[in-house]
C-alpha cells in the first residue's frame, strides 16, 4: 500500500535532517575541471538513460520511440541503458499486485525490437541486474542474455557462469579499455538457490541497518584493474522508489565505491528523477566521480507527471597522459530532461520519447544549472 501511494504522490522532499537539499544545491554550482598537468589526446562520448521498461504501446513505436531524441543517445561513442526486466520463452505472467508475491515483470521479443535502438543504431551497452532480474528464474536470465548476444549488445549485472560473477564487461572505445560492473539491491524475494545465486549481481545495497558489504564490486573493480582498464564505470539498481532524493546512506556506500576504483556511478531504479553529485576523490586529487543516483523512468508504463520524467545524460571523457602515464577523466557533463509522451503514428497509439526543452516548462525540486551544457563542443 505504501508502494501504491508513493507511486501516485512521490515524495519530492529529502530525509529530515539530512541537509541533503542544500547539498545538491550546491553541487549544483560545480563546473568540471581537468588537472592542470593532464594532456589531453582525445575525446569519448557516453549517453546514458534509466530504466527501460515494458510498455503496451511499443510495438507501434519502432518510428516515433527515440526519433526526437536519436542525436543525443545514439551518435555517443557508448551508449547504455538499464533492461528493466528479463525477456522469456515462458508463459508470459499478468502484472498483478498481490499480497503472496511481488508482481513479475518480462519485456516481450516485440518490445525488445523495439526498445534496443532506432534505426541502425542501437545501445552498445545494457544493464540486465535489477529487482526483476529472477522474475522468470534462469531461463529468463539466459533467454535475455541470448537475446543481448544475438543483437551484439554487452551485457553487465548477469552471468551464463559461476566463474563470471567476479568478472566485468570490457568494451573499447577508440583505444581506450573500458570497464562495466553492475549491481542490483535485490531480487524483489524471488527464490534463488545458493547454486543459483551466481547468475545475479546482487548485494544489499539498500541496506539501512549494517554496513554493506562491498566484496563483490571490489572484486570486479580488481578485475578490470588486472585487465588494464583505463575507466570503470558501476551501474547501480538500487534506491527508494518514487522519491526525488537519495536515502542519505546511500551517499556513503556511492563515495566507497568510488574510492574503490568506479569513475562514474548511474543509477536507476526509483522510478523518478534524483539529482546528480560530483564526488572529487581521494585514491586521485585531480579526479571527479559523477554520480547519477536515479535516472528515472525513459521507457515505462506509468504516465503520471513525476513518473514519465527521466534524465539522458551526456558524459565526455578526456584521455590523455598525466606524469607520463595513460589515464581518462571525465572533463563535462550533460544532462538532459526527457518525457516520455503518448502519440498517434499512421493512427495507432504510440510512445515518444522529447527532451523536455522542447515543451511546457516542468519544475523539478532541485536545480541543475551548470549541467545544461557540454563543455567543448
Amino acid at each position: 500500500m505504501h508502494w501504491l501511494y508513493k507511486s501516485g504522490n512521490p515524495i519530492r522532499h529529502a530525509e529530515k535532517g539530512s541537509s541533503l537539499e542544500v547539498f545538491f544545491d550546491k553541487q549544483a554550482d560545480t563546473k568540471l575541471a581537468l588537472p592542470d598537468n593532464f594532456e589531453k589526446t582525445d575525446q569519448i562520448r557516453l549517453a546514458a538513460v534509466g530504466d527501460l521498461m515494458q510498455n503496451d504501446l511499443l510495438p507501434n513505436s519502432a518510428r516515433s520511440l527515440y526519433k526526437k531524441i536519436a542525436p543525443e543517445l545514439f551518435s555517443a561513442d557508448i551508449s547504455f541503458a538499464n533492461l528493466e526486466a528479463p525477456l522469456t520463452t515462458q508463459s508470459q505472467r499478468k502484472l498483478l499486485f498481490v499480497r503472496s508475491e511481488t508482481p513479475s515483470t518480462y519485456i516481450s521479443a516485440e518490445q525488445f525490437h523495439v526498445l534496443k535502438g532506432y534505426k541502425d543504431m542501437k545501445y552498445t551497452v545494457l544493464s540486465t541486474a535489477g529487482n526483476h532480474a529472477w522474475d522468470y528464474g534462469e531461463e529468463g536470465v539466459l533467454s535475455t542474455l541470448d537475446a543481448l548476444t544475438r543483437e551484439g549488445i554487452a551485457s553487465v549485472g548477469t552471468n551464463r557462469k559461476m566463474e563470471d560473477r567476479n568478472k566485468a564487461t570490457i568494451i573499447e572505445a577508440k583505444g581506450v579499455k573500458i570497464g562495466f560492473i553492475g549491481l542490483t539491491f535485490g531480487l524483489n524475494g524471488k527464490k534463488i538457490s545458493p547454486e543459483q545465486e551466481y547468475h545475479v549481481n546482487w548485494i544489499h545495497l539498500n541496506d539501512v541497518s549494517a554496513e554493506v558489504d562491498l566484496s563483490l564490486p571490489i572484486r570486479q573493480i580488481s578485475y578490470c584493474r588486472e585487465q588494464k582498464c583505463d575507466f570503470i564505470i558501476g551501474s547501480l539498481h538500487w534506491g527508494l522508489e518514487f522519491e526525488f532524493f537519495p536515502a542519505e546512506r546511500q551517499l556513503s556506500v556511492a563515495h566507497q565505491l568510488a574510492e574503490a576504483g568506479l569513475d562514474l556511478i548511474i543509477s536507476h531504479h526509483p522510478h523518478v528523477v534524483q539529482p546528480v553529485e560530483f564526488y572529487n576523490t581521494r585514491r586521485d586529487p585531480g579526479r571527479t566521480v559523477v554520480i547519477t543516483y536515479s535516472l528515472g523512468n525513459m521507457v515505462s508504463p506509468f504516465y503520471d507527471d513525476p513518473l514519465i520524467l527521466s534524465f539522458l545524460l551526456q558524459i565526455s571523457l578526456a584521455t590523455g597522459k598525466r606524469k607520463g602515464q595513460k589515464i581518462t577523466y571525465i572533463d563535462a557533463c550533460r544532462v538532459i530532461p526527457v518525457c516520455q509522451r503518448a502519440v498517434m503514428v499512421e493512427g495507432k497509439p504510440a510512445v515518444q520519447l522529447e527532451k523536455v526543452t522542447d515543451m511546457a516548462p516542468f519544475h523539478l525540486p532541485f536545480e541543475l544549472k551548470n549541467l545544461s551544457s557540454l563543455a567543448d563542443q
